[in-house]
Formats: C-alpha cells, sequence, structure tokens
C-alpha cells in the first residue's frame, strides 16, 4: 500500500497543499519550521483519525483559518484490493455569535468528522484504512517514559492491522468510565456491590480481548527484537541474548496467565476483581486490566 495523493486545508501551517506521489521512496526537504513536521503529522492523522503531537485537536487548525475554522485532511492510497479515499475535518466549535469557544489550553474546541470513501464513517471505522508507522526522536518515550505511552504504542499499531480492536477498545473505554463511576457511588454509600455484576461482564470481556492481543503483539515484537538485538550486540559475546520485551498487565497478584487466551485472561480479570473488589470501592476506581 502507499499514499497516491494528500490534500490539506487549514492544517497547522499549510493553508492549502496538494500532493501527488509515486510509489516507492519519497524524501521530503526543507528547511526548518518549513512545514515537514506538519506533512508527517497529516499523513498519521489519516491513518489513526488522531494527531500524536497536538495535546488538544484544535492545535492543528491554521491561526489565520477563516471562519469557521476548520482543518481538513484528506487523502487516497492505493491499496491490494484496490484505492480507499479518507477525509478529516476538525471543525472548531462556535457560539450563536460565531466566536470560537476555547478550551482550557487556549486552543479551539473542537469537533471531528470522518468519511471513508466520500461515506460518514466513526473512528473505530477508519483506523487502518490507510496504514501508517510512524518514528520520530520523541519516540524513545516509548522506552523511557511512562507505561501509558508503550500501552498507546501498542492500541495503535494493533489497531491498524485489526477493526475489531479499535471497536473493542471503546467499548472497554466507556465501559471502564461507568465502573469507575459505579464504585465511587457504592463507597460514597449511593449504591451497592451487586450492582457492578453488569459493568464487571462489560470490561471483562473488551479487556480480556485487549490484554489478548496485546499480549500476542507483544510475543511477535518480542521475537523480531531478539533478532534485530543479536545482529547489533554481535561484538558483545555477554550481551548477545540480553533482550527480552514482556507484557505485564495489571491482573492482581496472579499476574498474565501461560495460556494468554481471551478465556484464560477473562478468568485472571474476574479472579482479580473479586480479590480486589474492598480496594476498589476504597479507591473508587478499577484496579485490574489493560488501562
Amino acid at each position: 500500500m502507499y499514499l497516491r495523493e494528500l490534500t490539506l486545508d487549514h492544517f497547522r501551517s499549510y493553508e492549502h497543499l496538494s500532493l501527488v506521489l509515486e510509489p516507492g521512496l519519497t524524501l521530503v526537504v526543507g528547511d526548518n519550521g518549513a512545514g515537514k513536521s506538519n506533512l508527517l503529522e497529516a499523513i498519521y492523522a489519516l491513518a489513526t483519525t488522531r494527531s500524536m503531537r497536538a495535546s488538544s485537536e484544535g492545535e492543528v487548525i491554521a491561526w489565520d483559518a477563516p471562519m469557521p475554522p476548520i482543518a481538513r485532511v484528506a487523502g487516497t492510497a492505493q491499496r491490494l484490493d484496490g484505492p480507499v479515499s479518507v477525509e478529516l475535518a476538525i471543525v472548531a466549535r462556535t457560539t450563536p455569535d460565531g466566536s470560537v469557544v476555547p478550551a482550557k489550553s487556549g486552543a479551539p474546541l473542537t469537533s471531528k468528522r470522518l468519511r471513508a470513501n466520500g461515506i460518514p464513517r466513526r473512528a473505530s471505522e477508519v483506523i487502518g484504512l490507510i496504514g501508517a508507522v510512524l518514528f520520530t526522536t520523541l519516540d524513545i518515550e516509548i522506552i523511557s517514559g511512562s507505561p501509558r505511552g508503550r500501552r498507546r504504542y501498542l492500541d495503535m499499531m494493533i489497531a491498524q492491522s485489526d477493526r475489531e480492536y479499535a471497536r473493542t477498545f471503546s467499548r472497554y473505554d466507556k465501559g471502564l468510565t461507568q465502573r469507575n463511576a459505579l464504585l465511587k457511588r457504592i463507597g460514597e454509600g449511593q449504591a451497592t456491590a451487586s450492582e457492578l455484576v453488569q459493568w464487571d461482564d462489560v470490561v471483562v470481556e473488551g479487556g480480556a480481548m485487549i490484554i489478548a492481543a496485546r499480549s500476542a503483539a507483544v510475543r511477535e515484537l518480542a521475537s523480531a527484537a531478539a533478532t534485530h538485538h543479536r545482529h547489533v550486540a554481535a561484538s558483545d559475546p555477554a550481551h548477545v541474548d540480553g533482550l527480552e520485551l514482556r507484557y505485564l498487565p495489571a491482573l492482581g497478584e496472579s499476574g498474565l496467565p501461560d495460556d494468554a487466551s481471551r478465556e484464560a485472561v477473562a478468568e485472571g480479570m474476574r479472579a482479580a476483581f473479586a480479590v480486589l473488589r474492598g480496594r476498589e470501592i476504597a479507591a473508587g476506581t478499577t484496579l485490574a486490566g489493560p488501562h
């Protein structure tokens, strides 16, 4: 697959850009501040429906965009099964008098509109239609940064190759929010622990799928990483087999089962919930799962 066409309107430093790309290697060369990183950001947003740099989506809208402010990225990729087109529009929210509604960061509050082959779609239906792998100097944070960054890296990688993963993650995230809210209500004496059953089921179903998929992905990464590490460390026999990657999700004392199938993980999550029930109610948050 390769990106055949790319169009930007009021995205970052670009008022308008239209590119037609050929198969093979494309080098983007320019002075500092010319917009090279903005171009890569736009392509990554087409693949994942979100920016890898912006803390809020309104940041990608050009500051001099006409009213109402809208940033648009559109692209067509040539896949083995035919061409696919994706369009992403970040629309600033405005008041009835036309003023932009700001977020806490100062950037506009926004809504996001997505189309695939001209048809409105949800983000979970668009992720992966155009595939992209991004590597920047900031990716060192995958190693040195917080676990959240590593989880996000895995999630975006898996979602581009497994369409169901993004949908499951969305359901899991919503269920987790509801479960955490209920835990707080139980702790405040406004609900009973018996009410957790239905949200346990939702979180376990989605969480087991996510953990099993992440575990499988890490096993594949571990194999590839070990191979490349042996090549790099060939001159130092003492460390040639010294690289190991493992996925260690929060599943209580039992940890990830040897059989990391969805069924085994689900059983482990239920066992963890039973053991942690009192602590979860006291903390008002879910303490086991892929989050």
